[in-house]
């Protein structure tokens, strides 16, 4: 990528994140969410950011992706960081119902991952103890599997 087109992107997603960050201020004053809409086609999503003036913001699908991964990142690196505990009863968790999964080997563990259709793939990385861990936990969830056998017929001669 050119640098012009680096520093135009690099400016389009900062004022989309200075926008979007004053979106959470407006929610977190109480006042509604800015409205969302997707166009005719599902190709773009236009926010209607709230402030004075108030400021609209068009994304395609690439574009909310890169804005997505990119506030991804930076969250990761926030203080404070996220705890490393289960989520607390109650917790509103964003899960694919129709989502797809792969495992690969990597080193001593696998890497497991994840297709959810907002976020795309997500990976985490499952060490030996993680892998046994994970499927113990599985173990405890999964119904048995019934199989139900046809006689076996033997022909005769």
């Amino acid at each position: 990528m050119k640098p012009c087109m680096r520093r135009a992107a690099a400016r389009f997603f900062l004022a989309t994140a200075a926008a979007l960050s004053l979106h959470s201020i407006s929610f977190a004053q109480g006042k509604p969410a800015p409205p969302a809409a997707l166009n005719a086609p599902k190709t773009e999503v236009t926010l209607q950011i709230p402030g004075t003036p108030s400021t609209k913001v068009s994304l395609n699908a690439a574009q909310v992706e890169t804005l997505i991964n990119t506030l991804t990142q930076a969250r990761a690196a926030m203080n404070p960081p996220r705890p490393m505990v289960p989520p607390a009863p109650g917790t509103q968790i964003n899960v694919a119902t129709d989502g797809r999964w792969y495992v690969q080997p990597d080193g001593e563990g696998v890497d497991l991952d994840v297709l959810h259709p907002g976020h795309g793939w997500v990976g985490v990385y499952l060490d030996r103890a993680s892998i046994e861990q994970l499927n113990r936990a599985l173990a405890r969830y999964a119904h048995p599997v019934i199989v139900h056998r046809r006689p076996i017929r033997h022909e005769r001669p």
